[in-house]
């Protein structure tokens, strides 16, 4: 089969999110040796030289844009039998940052027929086209407006998938006009959303398959206080709707082979995780004691559940515990974990992010913070699992399929809590810090790292679910 991904992001090239993570690990790990895969992504100024030198120019086009024809350069580079194209455009690509920009609307209104174009211009016919995020949401609607005048787009089946519905790419009228689509599609029961264009509104509505990155996200999404606005949709759609849950790299997230680590261990070898602590302790400026560290890698925002930490957070200090953030949000949030910190000698707050420390954060804490409000996939709970840092989560979307509790024998992946409430979520934080002494704490840390979060399942049933797109729609 052919696979043609379109994405805003793509690790190692350009990531903000697990987006990139996702669209880094899922084609390489759906390919089978006789399936041709695609992945396109714009060609973003910051993308690193060393990239940059093993592209090929392929050519150009001019993708037509309301009244205007810009300009669409191709770049080609092949890496691990996957075939990554992107799409070159200055005046929308070369910037400091990837998003934000007051054009975004138009930026990506281009992206995504640039993308949908790119077929006919390499001359492939693929069978699945799978688009990611607002970013990308117009690209089934591309592909079924270029099916009534081009054959090669009418057996393509499209699939778009919700990574995080909180960002939908609403912009107003003015945006569908660039689109250059006929004003029959700026309807109700088209793009239009109020008086403009939503265009993950776009992607459910003329996609013929829509995924989530979890099962228990892909059930939250109809009700409102998850899928917003568009829950109504959502459960319209029901039927075209599944959930599959996200994976991790285990070739980048392995302690036995990470090179980042002070020691690297197993679940089998827990005793030499207690360097990784260490060395995470001169790093930050923690005593070095073997108390419970509690460690927060995240975006600080309140949807991930940052308000609940800080609201307990000093009174759980006056524990002989430690605790550990790293990350980067919302400027309130910023300065609240380092005004509480700064008074703490057991207490560090790194506002920042930078991967490489995160591998050795991941391996020296104990217990891993995720009390999200509303998290569709999560991957940092399980990276955090696979390392024997104990997850500590709310119980929602990606959080709740993937973080089983532990029962009494031990079994199971992290501690988990159910009301978005803080006395809930330190309830949580002292149970684990109890068990820390107990024999059991060692049966618990090596029960989560025995669990598989690899990407093959997932690839199995995205594989699956393509398959039965083309089944159903044909």
């Amino acid at each position: 089969m052919k696979f043609f991904y379109c994405a805003s992001e793509v690790h190692p090239f350009v990531k903000t999110g697990g987006l990139a993570d996702v669209m880094a690990a899922l084609p390489k790990a759906i390919k089978k040796s006789y399936d041709k895969i695609y992945v396109v992504l714009p060609l973003y100024g910051h993308i690193e030289e060393r990239f940059r030198r093993e592209m090929e120019y392929i050519g150009y086009d001019y993708v037509k844009m309301h009244a205007e024809r810009i300009y669409m350069g191709v770049f080609h580079l092949r890496e691990a039998g996957v075939d990554y194209y992107f799409i070159d455009n200055e005046s929308f690509f070369r910037r400091t940052a990837l998003y934000g920009y007051e054009d975004d609307g138009y930026r990506f209104a281009f992206f995504s027929k640039a993308c949908a174009s790119l077929i006919r211009y390499l001359e492939i016919e693929p069978d699945i086209v799978h688009a990611n995020d607002w970013h990308t949401g117009l690209v089934p609607l591309y592909i079924k407006d270029f099916a009534a005048g081009d054959a090669r787009y009418r057996k393509i089946r499209t699939i778009f998938t919700i990574h995080n519905i909180n960002y939908q790419g609403y912009f107003d009228a003015d945006v569908f006009r660039y689109t250059d689509l006929h004003s029959r599609y700026f309807t109700e029961e088209g793009v239009r959303f109020y008086d403009g264009i939503n265009m993950m509104k776009a992607g459910i509505q003329f996609a013929d398959g829509v995924t989530t990155v979890s099962e228990t996200y892909a059930r939250e999404l109809r009700d409102p206080f998850y899928g917003k606005e568009l829950a109504g949709l959502i459960e319209y759609h029901k039927e075209k709707v599944y959930g599959i849950q996200n994976g991790i790299d285990t070739d980048e997230y392995d302690p036995e082979r990470d090179p980042l680590l002070a020691a690297n261990y197993g679940p089998d070898s827990l005793d030499k995780k207690i360097e990784n602590k260490r060395d995470v302790q001169k790093r930050y400026g923690l005593p070095e004691r073997d108390v419970p560290l509690f460690t927060v890698i995240s975006r600080l925002d309140p949807l991930k559940g940052m308000d609940l930490i800080l609201e307990i957070l000093d009174e759980f200090l006056d524990e002989d515990v430690q605790f550990l953030v790293l990350g980067t949000g919302e400027e309130r949030i910023q300065w609240s974990f380092r005004s509480i910190c700064e008074r703490r000698e057991n207490a560090s707050a790194n506002i920042f992010f930078d991967n490489d420390e995160s591998h050795r954060i991941y391996a020296a804490g104990d217990f891993f913070l995720v009390p999200s409000v509303t998290e569709p996939s999560g991957l940092s709970q399980m990276v955090a699992m696979t390392y024997g840092n104990i997850p500590i989560v709310r119980a929602t979307g990606g959080l709740k399929d993937t973080v089983v509790p532990f029962d009494e024998a031990g079994r199971g992946g992290g501690y988990v809590f159910y009301d978005i409430d803080a006395r809930a979520l330190l309830a949580a934080m002292q149970k684990a810090k109890d068990e820390y002494y107990a024999p059991i704490d060692h049966i618990h840390r090596k029960s989560a790292m025995r669990q598989d979060f690899g990407w093959q399942r997932a690839a199995n049933a995205y594989r699956e679910l393509y398959k039965e797109i083309r089944r159903k729609t044909r």
